[in-house]
């Protein structure tokens, strides 16, 4: 009975099933030397902690995609007959971060290559939100009175202490009620 009751119930109270974003995306654009797009690159992301990598290819427009990758270092390579392979340097892929990573393929043969050395860029080119990554040196820099992670959710905005529950971690989030919040 309990185990045909919980789906229906999640069903009543959407506000309890908040989904969260665990990775980013990379994406960008694959030209020639002249500025043509190459279509049909094999674009490969690897993700440097797992050693896993995820392949895709440009489209007619030379753009790529790597939606939702888990959040690590990677390089990027491309590859195209009749052009050198071009790899990027180590990149960090954040949560909730889309970098545009544009690469040039020089012609050549493909046992040649040339490495890209290259940042993520510090501003978002691909959408308009805004975000930041806050490294566990900067919340231990922040002059906080206890370290209690609920000090730093209420600087954000939409979030609020509650009343019994403030002792054991109660917030409320967007006007969430209490019990919406916690365990």
């Amino acid at each position: 009975m309990i185990k045909t009751a919980l789906p229906g119930l999640a069903l009543l109270m959407p506000g309890l099933c908040l989904a969260q974003i665990t990775g980013g995306s990379f994406t960008g654009v694959v030209t020639d030397a002249t500025g043509a797009a190459v279509v049909e690159a094999r674009v490969d992301a690897r993700n440097l902690g797992t050693n896993s990598v995820t392949t895709t290819s440009t489209t007619e427009q030379g753009l790529y995609e790597f939606p939702l990758l888990p959040a690590g270092r990677y390089t990027i390579t491309v590859e195209k007959g009749g052009f050198r392979r071009a790899t990027t340097g180590e990149l960090q892929l954040n949560s909730g971060t889309r970098p545009k990573i544009d690469l040039a393929l020089q012609i050549g043969e493909i046992s040649q290559s040339v490495e890209v050395v290259s940042e993520v860029p510090l501003v978002n080119a691909t959408s308009q939100s805004l975000g930041t990554v806050v490294d566990s040196q900067k919340v231990r820099d922040l002059p906080l009175n206890g370290r209690t992670f609920t000090q730093l959710l209420v600087l954000q905005p939409g979030v609020s202490m509650s009343g019994g529950n403030a002792n054991r971690g109660g917030v409320e989030l967007n006007g969430h009620r209490v019990w919406a919040t916690t365990g």
